[in-house]
């Protein structure tokens, strides 16, 4: 159940920021695509392992495979060719990175697409945003829903059948100006087409392939050591 009644205006808010930076990043990615031209052959995409700033270990690079039914992915899955999770480079990446955690309220968001696949939406959608909230583990699936399970993970970790997974994790933000507002938690949600990935996906695969992504998260916003997010998914 969800603890505060002020989830709607969150995720509202969150929604219209995400949106915003979405847009700009797809801009961003479009006019690269376009200044590539003929390059685009001599490109054959990226391995699962690279995909999301490089962020899978390697148990969430073989999910992503079996998920996929491929290891050759989009070049742009990773969102920022290249730069670290927030599209920063050289040497001074991470030291500017770690000022980003007290202005998450864009988010970050990936998109994970095979590298022969032109359809829209991509195959997952990865994205991060900051949240005043968290929410409590619920008993069961409510019928007609795909089953829910619950992993110790961050404060609230779950996946939906074969397509769907959230994390919570504690990581302290602050949006940027006078009386800014502080934000305790970030928010990982993996969504996917279940009618888009491999019959081979497991149940455990979704939370695989975003518990590594969360970690990247957490510590390129430096709060790894408070997120409770563990190297490996947990069995439950």
């Amino acid at each position: 159940m969800r603890k505060t009644n002020e989830l709607p205006q969150h995720r509202a808010r969150g929604s219209r920021t995400l949106r915003s930076a979405s847009v700009a990043m797809m801009l961003a990615l479009s006019a690269s695509a376009c200044g590539a031209g003929d390059d685009t052959a001599g490109n054959p995409g990226i391995t699962a392992s690279q995909v999301c700033g490089s962020t899978l270990d390697s148990s969430g690079a073989t999910a992503l495979r079996r998920m996929a039914g491929t290891d050759k992915f989009d070049r742009f899955s990773s969102g920022n060719d290249g730069a670290d999770l927030f599209g920063k480079t050289g040497s001074s990446s991470a030291q500017n990175s770690a000022g980003d955690l007290r202005d998450f309220t864009s988010g970050w968001e990936c998109y994970i697409s095979k590298a022969d696949d032109t359809t829209d939406p991509p195959l997952i959608n990865v994205k991060f945003t900051a949240q005043s909230f968290t929410l409590k583990e619920e008993k069961s699936s409510q019928k007609g829903e795909a089953k829910e399970v619950y992993y110790p993970i961050g404060t609230y970790a779950r996946t939906a059948g074969r397509s769907s997974a959230d994390i919570f994790f504690a990581c302290p933000t602050r949006t940027t100006g006078k009386g800014g507002e502080s934000t305790p938690y970030v928010e990982g949600e993996l969504t996917a087409g279940s009618y888009r990935v491999s019959l081979k996906t497991t149940a455990r695969d979704p939370m695989v392939i975003l518990n590594p992504i969360a970690r990247g998260v957490a510590k390129q916003l430096g709060c790894l050591s408070q997120a409770n997010l563990p190297a490996g998914v947990p069995r439950v």
